[in-house]
């Protein structure tokens, strides 16, 4: 018999962490394995939205030796929430998000800005949401790039990315290069 995979989906909920192993042969309806486009080195998962979060790969050797890979995994069609927020200022900062360098609020994006609150300085903090399906064309060469930026007039900017891999992008190879021989250009100072 050869190595077992396990499929661990961790999701975080505050600080508790919770994981559910899920069997190569199981028939969760969200995580069904593709034996026959599977390989030694690749195993198949169709899934829906209810598989993005962290996915931890484990394998277990018959000598009893494991290997453990994890990353996050955000499926394609998913609906993404996220939430920018700024502490207290006077004047109230100003939230925008950006899209791949595009200013969010097309007809597939919800920007929401949702009340500040107020301390007793006269001062308001801010709080806005960007609610998005995701969708392939959104991943221009297999990057998604979310921005949100706070500014304060024309005093205060700062901005705070979130970067999104599509794992399944194909990169191609450079046509020159050290592996086929080209050169590169040189630098002159």
């Amino acid at each position: 018999m050869g190595g077992l995979i396990h499929w661990l989906l961790i999701a975080i909920l505050s600080l508790l962490r919770l994981s559910r192993p899920v069997r190569q042969h199981s028939h969760h309806p969200h995580r069904l394995p593709q034996v026959q486009e599977s390989t030694l080195n690749e195993v198949v998962l169709t899934v829906d939205h209810r598989a993005s979060g962290i996915l931890r790969c484990e394998l277990l050797a018959t000598t009893f030796e494991q290997d453990t890979k994890q990353d996050n995994m955000t499926v394609v069609g998913d609906l993404l929430l996220l939430n920018c927020s700024s502490p207290f200022s006077y004047p109230p900062t100003a939230l925008t998000w950006d899209i791949n360098g595009l200013q969010a609020g097309g007809p597939r994006e919800i920007v929401v800005t949702y009340p500040g609150e107020w301390d007793g300085e006269g001062r308001v903090s801010a709080w806005s949401g960007l609610h998005m399906w995701l969708r392939a064309h959104h991943f221009r060469e297999g990057v998604l790039v979310l921005r949100c930026t706070a500014s304060i007039l024309h005093v205060y900017r700062v901005s705070t990315e979130l970067i999104i891999t599509d794992g399944n992008y194909m990169q191609t190879s450079p046509r020159e290069g050290a592996s086929t021989g080209g050169q590169w250009p040189l630098a002159h100072g």
